[in-house]
C-alpha cells in the first residue's frame, strides 16, 4: 500500500492514517477480558509515539491495572468497560481514545451515563487558568438560588474548588480519551460537576463580579427539555465545546462587520480542502482574512495531508511541515520510518492568499489544526490570537486501532512530527509544556469570559482591529 509516497508493508493490513499499519494478529475482540487488556497494554507500550516525551512508565501502569483486569469474570462486561475508561483516560494524551463501535459497547456507555449523569444542576461552568471555574450558562432554577453568569465557584461541598476538581473522578465516565493539559483536564472536571445522579444534592459557594459571596444548595434534577443531549447542545451553542458536531466537516465562510473574510474550519480532513479553496477565491478582494481554528479537530485519515494543502494556500514556495516519525509496530518504542513532509509549491497565484492573515485558536484546537497554526506562526505569515494556548495534541493516529471485546476500539498516535533539530512539535510533554501560544493572548475576567461564551466574540473583534491597523500602516 502507498499513501503520499509512503510505502506500507505488504505483510500488514493498512488500517490507519498515512501508512499506519496494524497486524491482523492485534485483533483482540475474541480474547477474554484479561488477555485483551494484556494485548492492549503490550501494543501501546511498543508502538505509542510519545512514551519518553510524556514520561509514561508503562510497567508501573501495568502493575496498577493488572490485578484489576485479572479479577474480572466473563460476566463482568460493565466492569471491563469502566476499567478500560480508567486506563485510557489516565494516559495524558487527547489522541489516545476509547470508542464504542458495537451495539453492546454503546449500550454499556449509555447505561453508565444514565446512572451517573442523568441529573443536572441547572447551570454550566467552564475553567480557564486566568478566571478559574466560571458559570457560563444558567437556567431560571439555578438563577433563583443566586447562580448568575460570570459567577466564580469558590467552594464545592465544603472544600476549595481546586481541591474538589483534583478529587473528581466522575469525569472519567464522560471521557473517551486522555487529556494532556492540566487546564483541559480541569475544564473536563468542571463540566462534569454539574451532572450527577437524580435526587442527590450539592452545596457550593459562588463569588459574583461585585465580590459578593453566595452559598447555594441545588439538587440534580431531570427535565425533558434539558436532557443529556440538550446539555451538550447548550455547551456547543455557548462555545464551551464549539465543535461537538464537527464530524460534518463543515466550513463557515462569510464577510465580517469590518469587511474582512472569515473562514471557520470545524474539522480538517479530505473534505475540507476544496471548500476552503473555494472560500478563498470568493473573498479574494477582502482586505484581510480571519481563519478561525477554535475547536478545530484533526485525527482523521488525510488530516495532515489536508492541513498541508491548506498551508500551501498562504505561500508561493514549498513549506516544511515537519519530519514524520512512524513507530515500528512491535518495535519496543523504536522509530520504524522517517518521512520529510513538505507542502507543494502553489503554481497558480489565484489560489494564494497574499493579504493580512489572523488565526484564532483555543484550548480545543487540536492535531493538524494545531500544526497548521504553528507553521503559520513560525513563518510569521500570520498573527495568532486567542484566550489560551492550544491543546498540545498532535500526532499520526492509528485510526483503526485495536478492537476489544464488547465492541470497543482503542486508537492512539503511532507517529509524531519533529522539527529540523529533532524536537517533537507542539505535543504536550511530561511537564505540561506544549501547544501553540497565541501572539496576542487575551486575558478575560470572569464576567468577560461568560459574555464571550455567550456570543460576545472579543477574540474576533481583536482580529478585526489588528487587520484594520495593518491596513492603515500599509
Amino acid at each position: 500500500a502507498e499513501y503520499m509516497g509512503i510505502q506500507t508493508p505488504d505483510c500488514y493490513e493498512r488500517l490507519g492514517t498515512m501508512g499506519t499499519c496494524h497486524s491482523r494478529e492485534t485483533d483482540a475482540r475474541n480474547q477474554d477480558f484479561y488477555t485483551a487488556f494484556s494485548t492492549l497494554h503490550k501494543t501501546l507500550k511498543s508502538s505509542y509515539a510519545f512514551t519518553d516525551h510524556k514520561g509514561i512508565n508503562w510497567n508501573e501502569k501495568f502493575e496498577v491495572f493488572d490485578p484489576k483486569f485479572k479479577a474480572l469474570t466473563p460476566s463482568d462486561q460493565m466492569r471491563f468497560s469502566l476499567l478500560l475508561q480508567e486506563y485510557i483516560v489516565g494516559i495524558p494524551d487527547d489522541m489516545v481514545s476509547l470508542v464504542p463501535v458495537g451495539g453492546e459497547a454503546q449500550k454499556l456507555w449509555d447505561q453508565q451515563q444514565t446512572e451517573q449523569f442523568s441529573g443536572y444542576l441547572g447551570f454550566t461552568a467552564t475553567y480557564t487558568e486566568n478566571a478559574g471555574v466560571v458559570v457560563v450558562h444558567s437556567t431560571p432554577r439555578a438563577e433563583g438560588q443566586g447562580v448568575q453568569l460570570g459567577d466564580v465557584i469558590e467552594q464545592w461541598n465544603g472544600v476549595p474548588i481546586e481541591e474538589a476538581l483534583q478529587g473528581n473522578t466522575s469525569y472519567i465516565l464522560l471521557q473517551d480519551s486522555g487529556v494532556a493539559k492540566a487546564a483541559a483536564l480541569k475544564r473536563c472536571k468542571a463540566l462534569s460537576l454539574v451532572k450527577g445522579p437524580i435526587g442527590s444534592s450539592v452545596t457550593f459557594t459562588v463569588r459574583n463580579p461585585a465580590g459578593k459571596y453566595t452559598n447555594v444548595s441545588l439538587k440534580y434534577e431531570t427535565d425533558p427539555k434539558d436532557n443529556f443531549g440538550a446539555f451538550f447542545d447548550r455547551m456547543q451553542a455557548s462555545t464551551v465545546a464549539p465543535n461537538i458536531n464537527a464530524l460534518k466537516g463543515e466550513i463557515v465562510s462569510r464577510t465580517t462587520i469590518g469587511g474582512n473574510a472569515y473562514i471557520r474550519i470545524a474539522r480538517i480532513n479530505e473534505n475540507t480542502v476544496e471548500p476552503f479553496r473555494k472560500a478563498i477565491k470568493e473573498h479574494k478582494s477582502a482586505t484581510g482574512l480571519v481563519l478561525d481554528l477554535r475547536g478545530a479537530l484533526g485525527g482523521e485519515e488525510l488530516s495532515h495531508a489536508s492541513s498541508m494543502q491548506i498551508l500551501s494556500t498562504f505561500f508561493t514556495t514549498s513549506v516544511p511541515y515537519g519530519q514524520l516519525e512512524v513507530m515500528a509496530f512491535g518495535g519496543n518504542s523504536k522509530v520504524g520510518a522517517v518521512y520529510d513532509m513538505n507542502t507543494d509549491a502553489e503554481s497558480d497565484v489565484q489560489n494564494i492568499w497574499m493579504n493580512p492573515l489572523v488565526v484564532l485558536v483555543d484550548l480545543e484546537t487540536r492535531d493538524s489544526a494545531e500544526l497548521l497554526a504553528h507553521k503559520l506562526k513560525e513563518s510569521k505569515r500570520a498573527t495568532i490570537i486567542g484566550i489560551e494556548a492550544t491543546g498540545g495534541a498532535v500526532g499520526l493516529s492509528g485510526l483503526a486501532g485495536l478492537p476489544l471485546p464488547g465492541g470497543f476500539v482503542v486508537s492512539w498516535p503511532v507517529g509524531r512530527f519533529v522539527d529540523s533539530k529533532g524536537g517533537i512539535q507542539i505535543t504536550t510533554d511530561a511537564h505540561g509544556s506544549g501547544g501553540v501560544v497565541p501572539d496576542i493572548l487575551l486575558s478575560l475576567k470572569p464576567q468577560e469570559l461568560a459574555a464571550y461564551y455567550n456570543g460576545n466574540d472579543v477574540v474576533l473583534e481583536e482580529a478585526e482591529r489588528l487587520i484594520a491597523k495593518s491596513k492603515k500602516s500599509a
